[in-house]
């Protein structure tokens, strides 16, 4: 599950873009209760998940393409890293 410490709810006006960069302007329902940050504030305060970078390279596929002769892998990095001309298997 979830930490609920590390849960935030932002409550924002995509139609208006109320709340999303700058604050609600004076006279908006949302500015009356709500005080907490903007959505661009919250967001920069996010702490990335944590990395074992000493690990072996652990890749988890999403997709997989077939495109003219070759193959496109799409993934997301679990742990370890990779250089530039490094084959991956």
């Amino acid at each position: 599950g979830f930490l609920e410490k590390r849960i935030h709810f932002v409550p924002v006006s995509g139609w208006k873009g109320i709340n999303i960069q700058n604050k609600p302007p004076s006279g908006c329902a949302l500015g009356e209760w709500y005080r907490g940050p903007t959505l661009l504030q919250a967001m920069d305060g996010f702490q990335p998940a944590p990395r074992k970078y000493d690990k072996p390279l652990r890749v988890i596929v999403n997709d997989v393409y077939a495109e003219g002769k070759g193959v496109t892998v799409r993934g997301r990095v679990a742990q370890g890293v990779t250089q530039v001309g490094e084959k991956l298997l």
